[in-house]
């Protein structure tokens, strides 16, 4: 009984070591044969990858920009009268003021 076993393990063996030969030279042909589509799709994603980062990255600054000026605007809405009081006394008093003659004429 155990001889029956061992001849269907080399029966096996010289039925599947063969096919696992032939798997092995399949794989490397087909990796070797595609080898530069693989490259060229990593430098296609490389590049694209670089690019879109840098656009999205502009993007980001420009919203970036934008929503501290709109929070800006918005903490200073409630503040305009003040804004606007300040801004008149200011002008008062630049046109109270005395006009000064310059210090060098200039010509």
């Amino acid at each position: 009984m155990f001889a029956l076993v061992l001849l269907g393990f080399a029966v096996a063996a010289l039925v599947l070591v063969p096919l696992i030969v032939l798997g092995l030279v399949l794989r490397v042909a087909f990796g070797v044969a595609l080898l530069p589509l693989r490259i060229a799709g990593f430098a296609i994603k490389l590049t694209l990858g670089l690019v879109l980062g840098v656009v999205a990255l502009a993007v980001g600054l420009v919203a970036l920009v934008v929503g501290l000026v709109a929070a800006g605007a918005a903490l200073l809405i409630p503040l305009l009268p003040l804004i606007l009081v300040g801004l008149g006394v200011w002008a008062i008093w630049r046109l109270a003021r005395p006009k000064r003659a310059p210090a060098h004429p200039t010509f």
